[in-house]
């Protein structure tokens, strides 16, 4: 048994004159290829030190705590930055 909303876009396509699978498809496929790329924004300064700083964080100290190599990593970046 599909689920009201199959049968409301069902009811909706067979009202366009869409029928079978494949036309449903080809009717729906234009709407779904529509979407943009998101725009990324420039990478900061400090976090592209940051990430520097905690990549070697990570590779000196590989079992230490996430938070704690955070919290360094943010320290050594402030200072590198001064």
């Amino acid at each position: 048994m599909p689920c009201p909303t199959c049968i409301l876009l069902k009811a909706a396509l067979d009202s366009l004159g869409v029928g079978g699978s494949t036309q449903i498809v080809e009717a729906v496929k234009p709407t779904l290829m529509k979407t943009e790329a998101k725009v990324k924004g420039k990478v900061s300064r400090y976090n592209r030190e940051y990430k520097k700083q905690f990549a070697a964080l990570k590779d000196k100290h590989p079992r230490t705590a996430f938070p704690t190599l955070v919290k360094r990593a943010h320290r050594a970046t402030k200072k590198v930055l001064r």
